[in-house]
């Protein structure tokens, strides 16, 4: 429902990512297929595909989708895979402890820096040196919103609901510089006490 798309987004984008890099066809939508499945859409888009030029206007799959793994994010995630005989979440195909493990803040977290690995991957440049550059912007999330108009017209997300994808996708970056910014002005803090 509306108020846990925050929560299950990475379980969702898990499950898109690991059903694209097979090459198969995703069908995502709600009961008017205008606001929670537009916002899943176009989180998608914005993860797993780049808009191509020839032809204009089409999607292409990012080289990183192509890497996505949903055993491979279990063990970045939860450290380890299932055992074989470990509970299935519904019929995804996902292990109910990598979903357990990719729900709330803890787990978009974890499935970001899962994301950075393969961005990493994709790019050549490590994941710790890409930190500050975010997979998502105010202004990709705009433009991906138009991209999922194009092919559906009635997709019109509420403002809370593209409040919630740039809370989903940015607030990682904000409370990591934000915690960066606090731990620098205290040992400058400490710093300028110890002179004195």
């Amino acid at each position: 429902d509306r108020s846990e798309l925050e929560r299950w987004m990475s379980v969702a984008m898990a499950f898109v990512g690991s059903q694209v890099a097979r090459g198969r066809t995703v069908l995502i939508h709600c009961a008017q297929g205008r606001d929670r499945s537009a916002a899943v859409a176009v989180a998608a888009v914005v993860l797993f595909f780049n808009e191509g030029e020839e032809p204009p206007n089409t999607l292409s799959l990012r080289r990183l989708t192509c890497d996505f793994s949903l055993e491979d994010m279990e063990l970045h995630v939860c450290g380890g895979t299932s055992d074989a005989d470990g509970l299935e979440h519904r019929t995804s195909g996902m292990s109910q402890r990598l979903v357990d493990g990719l729900l709330g803040r803890t787990g978009r977290d974890s499935f970001f820096h899962y994301m950075e690995m393969l961005r990493g991957r994709e790019t050549g440049v490590p994941p710790f040196e890409q930190c500050a550059v975010p997979l998502a912007t105010k202004e990709s999330l705009r433009h991906a919103l138009h991209v999922v108009q194009r092919y559906h017209d009635r997709a019109s997300p509420t403002r809370s609901t593209m409040q919630k994808l740039n809370r989903f996708f940015l607030s990682a970056k904000y409370e990591e510089n934000s915690d960066a910014g606090t731990l620098t002005k205290v040992i400058v803090f400490l710093h300028h006490k110890a002179d004195h």
